[in-house]
């Protein structure tokens, strides 16, 4: 499970660094690891107590346009990813996932994607126009080719007011 850092102890970890200490040693002594702290410096450096301060625990998507900037910025400048991370508020890690897809698959790649399931059976085609279930089994029931093919009287003529939408029980 992860561990949250209080501001005083990250201060704490940051005061040790700027007093000579290495990241690593002290990444190494207090059991952090050292990319934590790394991005903890970074932050400290360029926004301040402010960049230490706890993220929101959800965080905010960004759209396609904000990632694709975030990551030419970073091919165009000499920031690191921590130092990005800080400034936009993103992890590191997602930061560099980004730029990974980026490279190798093009910015195409960073699309966002509809989450979820894919929507078929009742929402999906005509069924989308119906509220009852039954009239669905019934079509359903019934074999495509007489259906569609106007053939059996009653039939035909039911699945012509299906198709165009005028057909609906109530309960």
């Amino acid at each position: 499970m992860k561990r949250e850092y209080s501001l005083e102890e990250k201060l704490a970890f940051i005061s040790l660094v700027e007093q000579g200490q290495s990241a690593r040693s002290v990444s190494d002594r207090f059991h952090l690891g050292h990319h934590i702290l790394f991005e903890w410096l970074a932050a400290y450096k360029d926004i301040g107590i402010d960049g230490l301060k706890p993220r929101e625990k959800r965080p905010r998507r960004l759209s396609y346009e904000e990632k694709c900037r975030i990551i030419r910025e970073y091919q165009e400048s000499e920031l690191t990813l921590f130092q990005l991370s800080a400034k936009y508020k993103v992890s590191s890690s997602q930061l560099g996932n980004w730029v990974r897809l980026a490279e190798n698959e093009g910015f195409e790649a960073l699309i966002p994607k509809k989450q979820g399931r894919q929507k078929t059976g009742m929402a999906s085609g005509i069924r989308g126009r119906f509220s009852d279930p039954f009239l669905f089994a019934v079509k359903d029931a019934v074999d495509d080719s007489i259906w569609d093919s106007g053939e059996s009287g009653e039939l035909a003529e039911a699945g012509s007011l299906f198709e165009t939408g005028k057909y609906y029980l109530s309960a």
